[in-house]
């Protein structure tokens, strides 16, 4: 029987074995694990939440401002390791349809970095899903059966600074899609439309054609046209601006490098321009006219945004469904808006397509006059940039807007201070600048 042990007696053996190294590794790997519990339910938390806003939005500009809002928190995590791998976990435990739909953000090259350890795995289930889906619903047979639409090209009114669906007669419709390139969507999107028989515009992100120059070069070779549609897609700019939430030179310098950067990749680019969630304030919108561009919108959301729990085939009928009421909605004319990074809207573009078709629509096309596809085109905004970065012995990157962070809720937090290393107003005398404290009447103010 061991003898009791006397209280100096414990108090030397305990304090023995908490400095053993197996006990100091104890207490460290409990505090790591405690760490490392208490950031993933953070990411955790902050991914629902803001993925349940995306499910629950109502229109499309509360959609894009939800969706790239998860993406620039998928982007931009946290600023350690265990931010990252929670974040995997947390993207791994979702369901296929969940996977899927979020696959634009995660083959972006926003999540590269956060994305590393668990980005080929996520891709490939995702890549396994779709043609899973594909196959069972034999979309390559609807692909093939695309019927050909009348299509017109037309000469876009140059007195005019802003489109909508002005110009267009019932049953005539202009194609537009969003946010791409995306060299897994968009060049089946092409292949569709040349099917056929039409062309349409796309306004790129500078950032996605840094990754897809090639996407967006064939854009351009088939006769589509090609816009720009800022750098990196930041949130309600026009809203923003006026709250005093953003520099206003984070929207010049959105606006300009992502011009900029479209025509330097592509060799050329035309000068339309559409704003994120179409949200500016008169200043933005006086600023792309000073900048020789065309403000365009849209009259017709395609919804091809939405996410549903349902089947595939639910989820494909239901975007055609709110597609045909919108359409409706706009007197069966006017611009329309899609998205060329989603799979859905590849797997629902036959659908779309052949409706058009069957109801004796005419796709147009507005072009510039004197549209000839050569690079430094007499553009303000592309002559002028590329003179004055090359006369300063400057670059692109040195215009380059800033990246959102992320506060604790995962909301885009913006430096009011920011500047690029480039005068905008001495690049672009014309320019109208706005001064911070000043609201301009917004079109978003209802968001």
């Amino acid at each position: 029987m061991f003898a009791k042990t006397t209280f100096p007696a414990l108090f030397l053996i305990n304090f023995f074995l908490a400095s053993s190294p197996g006990a100091a590794f104890a207490n460290v790997s409990e505090q790591r694990n405690g760490q490392f519990n208490q950031e993933y339910q953070r990411v955790s938390n902050v991914f629902t939440g803001l993925f349940a806003k995306l499910e629950k939005s109502k229109s499309g500009d509360e959609w894009d401002e939800n969706y790239h809002q998860l993406q620039h928190f998928i982007g931009n995590p946290g600023a350690g390791k265990d931010s990252k791998v929670a974040l995997c976990n947390q993207l791994k435990s979702l369901s296929p349809s969940e996977l899927e739909y979020l696959g634009s953000i995660v083959d972006s090259g926003m999540a590269k970095d956060s994305l590393n350890s668990c980005r080929s795995e996520l891709l490939g289930k995702i890549e396994y899903l779709g043609n899973q889906n594909r196959m069972a619903f034999a979309m390559e047979g609807e692909s093939a059966s695309i019927r050909p639409i009348r299509f017109e090209e037309r000469l876009i009114d140059e007195h005019r600074e802003v489109f909508s669906n002005q110009g267009f007669a019932e049953k005539e419709v202009m194609l537009t899609f969003d946010d791409g390139p995306r060299s897994k969507t968009t060049p089946i999107i092409l292949d569709d439309l040349a099917k056929a028989g039409v062309k349409a515009a796309f306004f790129n992100t500078g950032a996605s054609v840094v990754e897809n120059k090639n996407v967006a070069k064939r854009i351009l070779s088939e006769g589509h046209i090609l816009g720009s549609h800022t750098y990196y897609h930041t949130l309600m700019m026009g809203r923003e601006v006026n709250r005093d939430k953003m520099a206003y030179d984070q929207f010049l310098a959105e606006m300009i490098s992502g011009h900029l950067t479209v025509s330097a990749a592509a060799g050329y680019i035309d000068p339309f321009f559409r704003f994120p969630n179409g949200c500016s304030n008169q200043n933005m919108a006086r600023n792309v006219a000073e900048l020789g561009l065309k403000n365009f919108r849209w009259s017709v959301d395609s919804q091809d945004w939405q996410f549903s729990r349902g089947t595939y085939d639910y989820r494909r009928t239901q975007i055609l469904k709110t597609f045909v009421e919108a359409l409706k909605t706009s007197h069966n004319r006017g611009i329309v808006l899609m998205h060329d990074i989603h799979q859905q809207t590849v797997d629902v573009l036959p659908l779309i397509l052949n409706y058009l078709s069957d109801n004796g629509f005419k796709v147009v096309l507005l072009k510039p006059a004197n549209r000839v596809l050569v690079p430094g085109q007499n553009l303000p905004v592309v002559s002028q940039g590329q003179s004055y970065l090359k006369e300063k012995g400057l670059s692109l990157a040195d215009i380059l807007p800033e990246k959102p962070k992320n506060n604790e809720k995962g909301e885009p937090v913006y430096d009011l201070r920011f500047k690029t290393r480039v005068d905008f107003l001495d690049m672009y005398p014309q320019l109208t600048y706005q001064q911070q404290g000043y609201a301009a009447k917004a079109t978003c103010d209802d968001h």
